[in-house]
């Protein structure tokens, strides 16, 4: 009996060392497993996947510490502590690793989400800048106008470049690959400074065009400066409207009588009102100039006609007044006061007396008529007097202009007719 216990006991211990052996076993299985996964995992070379699963691993890893424990107590080996105690040294320096280079990517990308913002706005506000300059205009002035406003807004193209500049100065110190984004910086710097200079040209063209224009002289400078002083009369009284502070003053006593609604009513009538005005005198302005024109035109015409049957008059009277000369009586009816007092006339000369009479007649209406005409060519024709302005003339009856060639006239021109001075022809 004893032997037979002493046999069932050894068994019993047999069976129970083998469950040890098995326990171990599997847990040398999974050990192995795991150990081989972390290090496969721990050759990776995506930055941000393996830092994410690095974290992930820590729940494994400390399941692995947990099973090297167990091992422990099973089966004191030293080996598995010293590889364990190895593999998490790896482990905290890989995640450490992992967790600066994973900052520097995401300083190096927002720098470049950054740069790439400012690069793309500088590229949209100089294309925007070349289609202002390409705008067309109808009048060189207001281009010249537009082009200095795009030209104020340069600064602000700088500040675009400067932003772009910065970034690209910070990726070149994070980054290796240097050489693409200073070419593309040199680029965006080239570009500015090709905007800038073709912006200054085209201004420095457009002024010296206009200083040209304005050195010349011009056929309605008196009426411009006429209309630019009248200009800024329109102007000045406008601003004394709109700085009257009454309307302002009402305005807030009304508010405490209810009475806003009714002042604001009455202030909009009177604007239209204001408008309409204004409008009507432009309108009438406008009408009258277009009739004063007309008539001056109308008066030019018939002086023409006028000259020219002066003209005729004269050569047919000149016939009869080369025949007289040429019978010696031309002394004798140049002076027609002498010649019909005379004593020493006879009977016979009575029929010349009164040919002579009538030739002198003649010669002194085509006189007139053309005194009236070298008024009105004066007036509308002679190149001394294109500066001046409409309804201004007040010359001395007789008098000459400065080439000395045409008679000017004393015209005194009002809204209603043209009046001229007593002694000349109106036709």
């Amino acid at each position: 009996d004893v032997k037979r216990l002493k046999f069932e006991l050894d068994v019993v211990r047999n069976l129970e060392d083998d469950v040890e052996f098995n326990k171990c076993l599997n847990l040398w299985y999974q050990f192995d497993a795991l150990y081989k996964k972390l290090l496969e995992w721990l050759d990776e070379e995506d930055v941000e996947t393996l830092l994410q699963e690095g974290l992930d691993r820590k729940k494994e890893f400390k399941e692995l510490n947990s099973i090297s424990d167990e091992l422990h107590s099973l089966a004191n080996h030293s080996r598995i502590k010293d590889e364990l105690a190895e593999l998490n040294e790896q482990y905290s320096s890989l995640i450490f690793a992992l967790q600066e280079k994973n900052a520097k990517k995401q300083r190096i990308k927002l720098c470049e989400d950054k740069y790439n913002k400012a690069k793309d706005d500088f590229e949209r506000w100089a294309k925007k800048i070349r289609d202002e300059i390409k705008k067309p205009f109808d009048n060189f002035c207001e281009r010249l106008d537009h082009l200095r406003s795009v030209q104020n807004s340069l600064p602000d193209g700088q500040v675009l470049l400067l932003l772009a500049t910065e970034f690209a100065t910070r990726l070149l110190a994070e980054s290796e690959d240097s050489d693409e984004l200073k070419t593309v910086l040199d680029d965006l710097k080239q570009d500015y400074e090709k905007l800038n200079r073709e912006i200054n040209e085209k201004i420095v063209d457009l002024s010296t065009n206009r200083d040209d224009l304005k050195r010349k002289p011009h056929k309605n400078q008196g009426d411009m400066n006429q209309l630019q002083a009248v200009l800024d009369h329109y102007k000045n009284l406008l601003q004394q409207i709109e700085d009257n502070n009454d309307i302002k003053k009402l305005k807030e006593e009304a508010v405490n009588f209810d009475l806003d609604k009714e002042l604001n009513r009455l202030q909009r009538l009177n604007d239209e009102a204001e408008n309409t005005c204004r409008s009507s005198i432009a309108d009438l302005e406008k009408k009258w100039l277009l009739q004063q024109s007309m008539r001056l035109m109308a008066h030019h015409s018939l002086q023409i006609t006028n000259v020219a049957k002066c003209n005729d008059e004269l050569k047919k009277h000149s016939k009869g007044l080369d025949e007289i000369k040429a019978k010696n009586w031309l002394t004798s009816i140049t002076m027609p006061q002498t010649f019909l007092t005379s004593t020493d006339r006879d009977s016979d000369n009575e029929p010349l007396r009164f040919v002579a009479e009538n030739e002198l007649n003649s010669i002194e209406w085509i006189k007139q008529q053309l005194d009236a005409s070298s008024w009105i060519k004066g007036k509308l024709v002679c190149p001394c007097n294109r500066g001046t302005r409409l309804g201004s003339y007040d010359f001395v009856h007789g008098s000459k202009c400065a080439c000395n060639e045409h008679v000017l006239p004393s015209v005194h021109l009002v809204k209603s007719h043209v009046d001229f001075e007593p002694g000349s022809q109106q036709s």
